[in-house]
């Protein structure tokens, strides 16, 4: 698949489920905020920076960054998905956030020289087609001096989150595990692999953090739900799988998430990131 097929993949598959997004927010960003927090801190954010958000989708961590730099300061987020970049754009506005700007774009051939006093990515370089060619990019928009900070998710094993339905799909299905090598959520899932390619792209004095994101449900069905409407991998997974295979699927995903309920009586499906920050010489 070429660049230009590839990008356009994403953005159809991205701009499907941005009003799942949009509906599922809450839950989500409730379960990350430790996430986005590591991120503004490891990057610098300051009053008076210019941010830069890579892969923002509905606003996070650019809004919180945008908040960091005030008065005088703000983010521009780019995003893939011109749909993300337009239900983000009406969440800044209903926060009154007025120093942030969302665009549709690609981070692997971004305009910008020098320009950036800081940069974040939450779960988008693990998903770029040359995820080298995406931090070159990222290095080049940022003044020396800036840091960069971003989170990619840890090994399936350690990310239910994620891996919960995914495993279901090929142990219940039978379908083909996805190529490791290929853009997804566990592609960088080696430890210590974010740090490389970062140092690879001129990154120096790598920073490396594991950080929790752990979003709480009241039920099997309320994850099912999430991930049916959220995940287009997914969707894409269960295509030609017919209704009595996919029960059987979905019963496996709820056998497996039950497991993670709390003494409270929430499921916690407790998922770790492999974290990384580097400065610009």
């Amino acid at each position: 698949m070429d660049a230009e097929q590839f990008r356009e993949q994403q953005r159809d598959a991205w701009n499907s489920v941005a009003a799942a997004w949009k509906k599922w927010l809450p839950l989500f960003e409730e379960g990350a905020v430790d996430l986005n927090r590591w991120l503004i801190e490891q990057a610098g954010i300051q009053p008076g920076h210019r941010v830069l958000d890579i892969a923002f989708g509905l606003g996070e961590p650019s809004l919180s960054a945008a908040r960091a730099t005030l008065p005088d300061g703000g983010v521009l987020g780019i995003d893939l998905s011109p749909e993300m970049a337009r239900l983000a754009t009406e969440r800044a506005a209903a926060a009154k956030a007025t120093n942030v700007e969302f665009r549709a774009g690609d981070a692997q051939n971004l305009v910008f020289e020098s320009e950036f006093d800081a940069a974040v990515c939450r779960w988008g370089i693990m998903l770029m087609q040359d995820p080298f060619a995406g931090l070159r990019s990222i290095h080049r928009a940022l003044r020396p001096g800036a840091r960069f900070a971003t989170a990619v998710w840890a090994a399936p094993e350690r990310a239910p989150l994620l891996s919960i339905p995914r495993k279901a799909s090929i142990d219940v299905l039978g379908l083909p595990a996805p190529d490791p090598d290929e853009p997804g959520p566990f592609r960088l899932q080696r430890p210590g692999h974010l740090a490389e390619l970062m140092r690879e792209a001129g990154f120096r004095d790598i920073t490396e953090a594991e950080v929790e994101v752990a979003p709480s449900y009241g039920s099997t069905d309320e994850f099912r739900e999430q991930t049916s409407e959220m995940s287009s991998s997914m969707r894409k997974r269960l295509d030609d799988v017919d209704a009595k295979e996919q029960e059987r699927f979905w019963s496996a995903v709820a056998e497996e998430t039950e497991k993670h309920r709390e003494s409270d009586g929430r499921i916690r499906l407790r998922s770790w990131c492999h974290c990384a920050s580097g400065l610009v010489d």
